[in-house]
């Protein structure tokens, strides 16, 4: 899922650099609501803690994880400004 979130934000970024930030949190809202469902539906349907604080754990982990590589990539972009 991720290599698809990156390819898509790459693929974005080449295309219109000014709006990859709201792609990426768009992105990320959507994969959040589909792992807040699978969550749900399979690891929090079941009455054990430890799992339940596991999984929120690992899946802050991973989103943290995420957003500091996409951070890293567009800060080493150079948006060149437009002269009037």
């Amino acid at each position: 899922m991720s290599l698809i979130l990156f390819g898509i934000i790459e693929a974005i970024f080449i295309k219109n650099k000014e709006v990859v930030g709201m792609s990426f949190m768009l992105i990320t809202t959507i994969k959040t609501i589909a792992v807040g469902i699978v969550g749900k539906v399979y690891i929090l349907s079941q009455n054990i803690t430890f799992e339940k604080w596991n999984y929120f754990t690992l899946f802050i982990l991973y989103l943290l994880f995420e957003t500091i590589v996409i951070g890293r990539r567009l800060n080493k972009t150079v948006f060149l400004m437009k002269k009037d």
